[in-house]
């Protein structure tokens, strides 16, 4: 036991207890930092696939949505457009056929996925008036069926603050938003809100994105050159093109009329005079009012407005007894007037105001899914768990560590809290350069490899959940485009394989029942692997359902197969596919290929192939696709064996890089020709893994059969 020393304090908390907790301290915040690092790049991750997955869907449909908005607003704006009767029939009966599609689109998409709660669409039809935006039409489209239903709904709150999303500033891509569910009656979760703007005009997003951009360079050059001559002709081309869609829109907005001469005043009369009115004027009459119409015109100056011009008409259409034209929009009317006349308009309010009002004007609506966050977040959850678990067990470690550890010099010690400071603060690249050999300069070097270490952990933990994100999410799209069971059909005989190269396959093939004597049968491949193939193929069956039971004729079904394809998705992802019709009665089957591989028919110990030839959905438009395209038609014979393979069979590899190939695929079916379905399939995966010899496979072995009996 020490002695005590007069006048020298005791030692109550000692050197080693105060650097241990400095210590402890710095790798505790350390772990929080790194863990709120891999937390937000985690989530991050989720709704970047929330936006692609969600954006795939609701470009399938963006195009009979579109078309359903535009009639239903020709509809409302017809007295203001003042079109025929029969225009206004044409309208509606379109309107009509174009929800009717949507509403058998997205059920179907959402009784495959537990992820997906509700689809909507919001028809906006006033997006400023608080009393007149309650008559904006909220549609639902749930798992059982569509409705369009203008009651209260108990999903309205959270629509309405996706609209006021969308409302506020300009967008026209897909977007991503997380609402807090009030109604706990809804669900007892949180709900993530995915929706796309649909706009009028086929050109609609292009103008808007160049605007974005030229707003964009409009901000980061005012503080140098705000009045570049580009930037003033794009200035002026925005305004006319905003006022042009706002006009059209039958939205009334008050703009300024710049005109520049007597000539301009004289043709403001001739419209209100010969266009927007009708009665009769003398020739003294007409000289009079000419020149005090053209006289108070010029004493608004620069107040000549939309506003200002219509007051004066109607003050002179009541001196001189004159009566409106029927079917005479007053802005729509004026605006073409001016602009056949060369007199120029421009807005009175800045170029942000007067865009956000046409982009308003240009939205017909949102469509949109809900999703599920108990669903969606489950791998987010996961991997935080597993974060707060590795922090911990880091800090607890470091806390031994600072315990037990020796002293340390005291000079050292503020230049190895500043290090811990940096690498607490993200910077792992941060070097630690203490010289001497003594514990200072050693634990130097530990923090120089923790942070190395740590950097390096925090990579491939990123990359580990993003794989294994994707990898979960591309085999769950593939385990529901896949039948589970095949129809049990009277003298016909089924049967499939399917091996996929990885976890995420490509490969498709169904059998779909038509009409009481007709079934399709279908097989496919899509190129590459991975979610964005299986997102891929998860459209086509969408499609292949939705238009099988409407295209009896297999050329014409792919045809449109690959319109929408090509138009909705990315110009990398292309399916080939063969595609019949067999009818049970005459045994005819009628079909079409796209690139694919010929089917094959076994009979009598022989094999025929039927003629494939087309070019792969989605690679090409409408003309080149019809031009390599066509049906065909051939009759089946009792005992005759269908077979639909895709390439993976042929092309398998065995360890001297030699094919299986075509000869000997034809050879076991031959040698199998008069056994049933099931027994030649066996004996066809018994050969080819026979060939193979474990040899790793290279592609997804797809096959499907059908015996007639």
């Amino acid at each position: 036991m020490r002695r005590k020393l007069k006048n020298v304090r005791p030692i109550r908390i000692g050197l080693r207890l105060q650097i241990s907790l400095i210590m402890i301290f710095s790798i505790a915040l350390i772990s929080f930092i790194l863990s709120v690092a891999i937390f937000k790049k985690s989530e991050q991750t989720v709704i970047k696939e929330i936006t692609h997955f969600s954006g795939a869907i609701l470009k399938g449909i963006k195009r009979e949505t579109k078309l359903y908005l535009y009639y239903d607003r020709e509809v409302r704006n017809f007295k203001k457009s003042g079109e025929s009767r029969l225009y206004l029939n044409d309208c509606k009966t379109n309107r009509d056929e174009a929800i009717q599609k949507v509403m058998q689109f997205f059920p179907d998409i959402i009784s495959r996925d537990t992820m997906l709660d509700v689809a909507f669409l919001i028809n906006i039809i006033e997006t400023d008036n608080t009393s007149e935006s309650k008559r904006n039409r909220f549609l639902y489209f749930d798992r059982n069926h569509a409705r369009v239903d203008d009651a209260k709904n108990s999903y309205d709150e959270e629509l309405i603050q996706l609209l006021d999303f969308f409302l506020e500033t300009i967008e026209t891509g897909v977007n991503f938003k997380q609402i807090t569910t009030r109604n706990r009656k809804i669900d007892q979760d949180d709900s993530v809100v995915v929706g796309l703007p649909v706009f009028s005009g086929d050109f609609t997003e292009e103008l808007y994105n160049k605007y974005k951009d030229f707003y964009k360079s409009l901000t980061q050059s005012l503080p140098a050159n705000p009045e570049t001559s580009s930037l003033q002709e794009q200035h002026s081309y925005f305004e006319q093109e905003f006022i042009k869609r706002l006009v059209y829109n039958y939205t009334d907005f008050d703009y300024k009329i710049n005109a520049a001469s007597d000539k301009d005043y004289n043709r403001l009369f001739v419209y209100f005079s010969a266009v927007r009115y009708t009665g009769r004027l003398t020739h003294n009459q007409r000289e009079i009012a000419q020149k005090e119409f053209t006289e108070q015109l010029k004493s608004l100056k620069s107040d000549l407005s939309f506003q200002t011009y219509s007051e004066t008409c109607d003050q002179f259409r009541k001196k001189y007894n004159l009566r409106l034209k029927p079917n005479i929009h007053n802005w729509t009317g004026l605006y073409r007037f001016l602009e056949r006349n060369s007199i120029s308009v421009s807005s009175p309010v800045p170029i942000q105001e007067l865009a956000l009002q046409a982009y308003k004007s240009d939205l017909n609506g949102i469509i949109g899914i809900r999703l599920l966050s108990k669903e969606f977040f489950v791998n987010l959850n996961r991997n935080r768990n597993e974060v707060t678990n590795l922090a911990l067990a880091i800090f607890l470690r470091f806390i031994i560590i600072a315990l037990l550890f020796p002293g340390f010099i005291i000079r050292k010690i503020n230049k190895l809290a500043d290090g811990a400071y940096e690498i607490g603060r993200g910077n792992f690249d941060y070097k630690f350069n203490m010289r001497g050999s003594d514990e200072v300069g050693r634990l130097s070097d530990i923090f120089n490899i923790m942070g190395k270490n740590l950097k390096k952990a925090r990579e491939e933990m990123i990359e580990k959940n993003r794989m294994s994100t994707e990898l979960k999410t591309a085999h769950e799209i593939q385990s529901v485009l896949l039948p589970s069971v095949l129809p049990d059909i009277n003298k016909l005989q089924f049967s499939s394989y399917y091996a996929s190269q990885s976890e995420a396959g490509g490969d498709y093939y169904d059998v779909i029942p038509l009409a009481p004597d007709k079934l399709a049968l279908v097989i496919a491949d899509v190129s590459g692997h991975g979610v964005g193939s299986g997102l891929v193929m998860t459209i086509t069956r969408t499609l292949i359902h939705s238009f099988s039971s409407e295209t009896v004729k297999p050329s014409a079904l792919l045809e449109k197969l690959n319109e929408h394809l090509y138009l909705n998705t990315a110009s990398n992802f292309f399916v080939s596919m063969f595609y019949a019709v067999y009818d049970t009665k005459s045994h005819s089957l009628n079909f079409s290929s796209a690139g694919h591989n010929p089917a094959l028919i076994v009979r009598k110990n022989s094999v025929k192939e039927l003629p494939a030839g087309g070019v792969a959905l989605g690679a090409g438009g409408r003309e080149s696709f019809e031009r390599f395209s066509s049906g065909k038609n051939t009759m089946l014979e009792k005992n005759d064996l269908l077979v639909l393979y895709t390439d993976g069979i042929v092309e398998a590899m065995n360890n001297n890089n030699e094919e299986y190939g075509e000869e000997r695929f034809y050879n076991v079916l031959k040698k199998n020709h008069d056994k049933d379905a099931e027994t030649v399939k066996d004996a066809v995966i018994k050969d080819l893994k026979s060939f193979t010899s474990g040899h790793e496979q290279s592609d997804d072995i797809t096959m499907l059969l059908m015996r007639i009996t």
